[in-house]
């Protein structure tokens, strides 16, 4: 684990190994309607896990805007708007690889579903950042 400790107040974080830390937006070129249009074009289970990274880690990329706002202001109901948008896209998504690994006899929980996602997610080349699914660093 690495530790990181917050000077002006000696509180010690603990970061596991393996997470990431996003500093920027994790896909600045995809908007909505670019995400809609990939995502209507799949055609092979790597496509769906490459738009799945993407449209998953934009969704909470966004959604962060949410607190920039007070509630209720137009710019708050706006921010909601667009998050919910990238939600219903990553929900669709979801959805199609769940009936993949349905398919393969893998059951998919109420609860605790990034084990049935990271099953399709690693085998397509990408792993859990602790919240970001980020691609795999090849072994050397």
């Amino acid at each position: 684990m690495s530790d990181y400790v917050d000077k002006s107040t000696d509180f010690e974080y603990r970061i596991p190994p393996g997470t990431v830390i996003l500093a920027g937006d994790p896909a600045p070129d995809l908007n909505i309607e670019k995400a809609r249009g990939i995502i209507s074009n799949i055609s092979s289970e790597q496509e769906l896990a490459d738009i799945y990274a993407d449209v998953f880690n934009k969704a909470f990329w966004i959604e962060d805007e949410e607190y920039d706002y007070d509630e209720g202001t137009e710019e708050h109901i706006k921010a909601c708007q667009v998050t919910d948008e990238w939600f219903y896209e990553e929900e669709k998504l979801r959805e199609i690889i769940f009936t993949l690994l349905r398919n393969e006899g893998i059951e998919i929980p109420e609860s605790g579903q990034i084990t049935v996602l990271s099953i399709f997610m690693e085998r397509n080349g990408y792993r859990d950042g602790n919240g970001w699914w980020v691609e795999k660093e090849e072994e050397v």
